[in-house]
């Protein structure tokens, strides 16, 4: 403690040292403590004169879709993740060199091939993103690309290593690389990307280990980048399985357009309420704060699912052509389109892993049935004997 005490500490008081040149020169120094974000402001200060001395529009930084200054210094200066390389000639530049990890990640959900998308992005002052990204990772001077896919899904995507032994495979036969010279998205500085591109299957959608990736539904998702708030510079990333329009017929990018995912109306509106309810939660984990409305809203949104779920349990085993193929009051082409109507849109239909179901909803999804008044009325009370309750 007497130590410490001659050092200034514990409060932090400024102290003096001494000691003796070669030439017998006493020698006195004078110490102070500083605040490490002064210290931090004056390492910041002097890279953005830097920048400046560049060429770099430092103005541009945290404006609009733009990074922070801070997030640059941390990515160059601390964290070591690129390199700002200065051109010879007679006007002084600089620019970025990146080397990058890109991860396809595909499943197949619904019997659908689905590839992991970043759709957006959440800054921590508030700002909001629109992107569309893959899995991406920095890679230092030295990394194995390989080594560092499993890093990167801890990192990214908050998946441990077991799991990651457990449930995805590692395709190394589609490594490419590719270079290129362009201007960055985040900051207002050239940048060569050296990109290293690999594909990345998961091998099991219903391991209980991948739920908090929205799977086996194929549910949006989110992931945090960094500490979330008092300008700690992180970001929520929200993540979707989009389809995979290179290996999918054109009904399914119809569907996909629609809304739909596979299954009856109602169970895309469970699957959707679903994936409101953890998209909710997740944001609630990652970014403190708003815990209360949204801990409301997860409640609302919660009733909801119940009561879809009930309905939809108990519409599970009804069979609408069958029961309309006995109908005494309905011509056949009037109960086979009442038929199909009711079975895309109000019966069970997909299953996870089974056979592929849904093509009724986008056949009939906009088709009107087109009943005479006379056998509307021939055909109400009947009709209603023997249905679920839910469906009269």
């Amino acid at each position: 403690q007497e130590t410490l005490s001659s050092l200034g500490l514990p409060l932090g008081h400024d102290f003096v040292t001494s000691d003796v040149t070669i030439d017998e020169r006493v020698r006195i120094h004078v110490w102070c403590w500083k605040s490490c974000k002064e210290e931090q402001q004056l390492a910041l200060g002097n890279f953005q004169q830097y920048l400046d001395r560049h060429g770099i529009a430092v103005n541009q930084f945290g404006n609009g879709t733009m990074k922070p200054l801070e997030t640059l210094y941390r990515e160059v200066v601390i964290n070591k993740e690129s390199v700002l390389v200065e051109r010879i000639g007679s006007n002084p530049s600089i620019f970025r060199d990146l080397t990058l990890l890109q991860i396809r990640v595909v499943a197949e959900v619904y019997r659908q091939r689905r590839v992991l998308t970043s759709c957006e992005q959440f800054l921590d002052d508030g700002r909001r993103r629109k992107v569309r990204q893959l899995v991406i990772h920095k890679l230092r001077d030295g990394d194995n690309w390989a080594q560092a896919v499993p890093v990167a899904f801890q990192e990214r995507l908050g998946v441990p290593r077991h799991v990651f032994d457990e449930c995805f495979l590692l395709d190394e036969d589609s490594l490419y690389v590719e270079e290129s010279m362009r201007w960055s998205n985040g900051y207002p500085i050239e940048t060569k990307y050296t990109m290293y591109c690999v594909t990345v299957t998961v091998r099991d959608i219903s391991h209980p280990g991948l739920s908090e990736l929205g799977l086996p539904r194929g549910n949006s998702f989110v992931s945090k980048d960094g500490p979330i708030g008092n300008e700690k510079r992180g970001r929520l990333h929200v993540w979707t399985w989009a389809l995979d329009e290179a290996s999918a017929d054109e009904e399914d990018i119809d569907k996909e357009e629609a809304g739909g995912f596979g299954g009856s109306t109602i169970e895309n509106i469970c699957r959707q309420l679903q994936e409101a309810s953890a998209l909710v939660s997740q944001t609630v984990k990652h970014a403190h704060g708003s815990e209360l409305p949204l801990e409301r809203a997860l409640a609302k949104i919660s009733g909801c699912q119940s009561k879809l779920v009930r309905l939809d349990t108990e519409n599970s085993d009804f069979d609408a052509k069958r029961f309309f193929g006995k109908s005494k009051h309905l011509g056949g082409q009037s109960a086979g389109v009442l038929a199909d109507f009711i079975s895309s849109n109000f019966t069970r239909g997909a299953r996870l892993g089974g056979s592929r179901s849904g093509t009724a909803v986008a056949k009939h999804r906009h088709m009107s049935v087109d009943l005479s008044a006379a056998e509307l009325a021939a055909a109400q009370r009947p009709i209603s004997d023997g249905m679920p309750e839910a469906l009269k």
